[in-house]
């Protein structure tokens, strides 16, 4: 993924009990508000945490758009042996 050459950072979101693996990968947790459509309006999204590597330039704290509804055509969850799914979303940005 760092041969992205067109993004800036990448923003992974992750269950919790995945961070340490996230972070040990070079992932940073962002500190900001990331903001999504949905049917109400544009709301902050808070339902598992977003992480940030850094590309080119990552921000930390502020506000990522992502302009649009969340897993929208990137949404993956992965089956496990033991029958437990997990969430993990991925997108590549650019500013």
């Amino acid at each position: 993924m760092r041969e992205a050459d067109d993004a800036d950072f990448g923003l992974l979101f992750c269950e919790a009990r995945h961070a340490a693996l996230y972070e040990s990968l070079g992932w940073r947790q962002f500190a900001g508000d990331v903001l999504v459509t949905q049917p109400q309006g544009r709301v902050r999204f808070d339902v598992i945490l977003p992480y940030v590597l850094d590309l080119g330039i990552a921000p930390r704290t502020g506000v990522i758009d992502l302009c649009g509804l969340p897993w929208r055509s990137i949404r993956a969850r992965s089956g496990r042996s033991d029958g437990e799914r997990s969430m993990h979303s991925i997108w590549l940005l650019s500013g």
